[in-house]
């Protein structure tokens, strides 16, 4: 399986990246496991926490 990411997100399943749709083992653990595993993956969680911290300010503890 070829996994890398995309230009779009998908966020409809906690059981797969929303960045590439490969298959997590598990929403918590498994995701940060599969971001380590594809800097791909990686890169496009930065970029997205990056845009959305703001919004969130003071609360986000990720």
């Amino acid at each position: 399986m070829s996994v890398g990411p995309t230009t779009t997100r998908n966020w409809d399943s906690p059981e797969t990246c929303p960045f590439c749709g490969g298959k997590l083992t598990d929403a918590g653990a498994g995701f940060i496991a599969h971001i380590d595993e594809y800097p791909g993956c990686e890169n496009e969680f930065r970029d997205w926490r990056s845009m959305v911290a703001s919004d969130i300010g003071g609360e986000w503890g990720g």
